[in-house]
């Protein structure tokens, strides 16, 4: 590491182990190891632009992305008393610690929802035992170092189940990440029609548009209501109002995940086809919207001397923008 001015470490063997915090604090209770993969790099100077962090898997496909630019996740607004986010990585002079918590990345978010009592649902699929690695970029240099993960010693639960357990967390986030890429593409779209609204002047050659710009926006809502439901803004709202289809999905993952290590049983694979049906079907509504009420109205906005709308595409970033309601 001598004359070095970034230094990544390799990391020690981490364990896959469940571990939660007490509620109680004890004047003179000790405080247990961080519960993750804990990673030491060194910065003679903190870098003043973007620093990363990735964790790969065997097969050396990232699997979690970290950034100095972006600020951990939120589970429910901030109150006017919170503080503010911090960065998901605070480089600083000297030697740093970062620990992943062994978990994939979170499901794809809308901005300004969220899942509340079930946003652990959201969370990305627990690691399995296996070969991973680390990779840092900071002041253009990039370093990656490998590390093992391991079972927790106390759990004779075989790798297989493990993996039966990861797939199935898997598959209901690539379900999950559906539905949210579906809301905030629509979400969009919502955008640019009320931003056509504002640029339209009174008058009948543009009642016909409008009339328009009415129909298409509720075809929208048609499509979006069953996927998430926007009334549920606040914790245990969803004992009034009926989740959407991403509720049941997360409500699902978080029993698949709990805190046991075991493969699903045969109830929560029936659930999850049940639920992968029903999504599908959703996603179809909003392909036919697409495809049919879209493509009309951007015919009827030419015929107008309008700038037709557009879907954007789906981006897989870990929070993504979209209106609120």
């Amino acid at each position: 590491m001598s004359g070095e001015d970034i230094h990544l470490y390799k990391p020690a063997t981490a364990y896959r182990i469940h571990g939660g915090e007490s509620s109680r604090h004890h004047a003179f209770a000790g405080e247990n190891p961080p519960s993750g993969a804990v990673i030491y790099y060194y910065c003679k100077k903190a870098p003043k632009d973007e620093v990363k962090i990735e964790i790969l898997d065997g097969a050396g496909s990232v699997i979690r992305h970290y950034s100095s630019k972006a600020t951990e996740p939120l589970d429910e607004p901030l109150d006017p008393d919170d503080k503010k986010p911090e960065q998901e990585i605070k480089p600083e002079d000297g030697l740093n610690r970062f620990v992943w918590d062994l978990h994939y990345d979170n499901a794809h978010r809308v901005s300004g929802y969220y899942l509340w009592e079930y946003g652990d649902g959201a969370r990305g699929p627990l690691a399995v035992p296996g070969n991973y690695q680390v990779r840092l970029t900071a002041d253009g240099k990039r370093e990656t170092a490998a590390f093992e993960l391991k079972i927790d010693p106390r759990v004779t639960v075989s790798q297989a189940d493990l993996e039966k357990q990861f797939k199935m967390e898997m598959d209901l986030e690539e379900q999950l990440n559906s539905v949210y890429d579906a809301v905030n593409q629509i979400q969009d779209v919502r955008e640019q029609l009320e931003g056509l609204t504002k640029r339209l002047a009174p008058g009948d050659s543009s009642k016909a548009l409008m009339d328009g710009v009415k129909a298409l926006d509720a075809k929208l809502l048609e499509a979006r209501d069953p996927l998430i439901n926007f009334k549920i803004s606040a914790s245990e709202d969803s004992l009034a109002y009926v989740p959407g289809i991403d509720g049941k999905l997360a409500f699902l993952s978080m029993n698949v995940s709990g805190f046991a290590d075991a493969a699903p049983t045969a109830a929560e694979y029936q659930e999850f086809d049940k639920l992968k049906k029903q999504t599908d079907e959703l996603l179809a509504r909003w392909e036919r919207v697409k495809s049919v009420e879209i493509g009309s109205f951007q015919k009827l906005a030419a015929e107008h001397n309008v700038s037709p709308i557009y879907v954007p595409d789906v981006r897989s970033e870990r929070v993504l923008g979209g209106a609120e309601n």
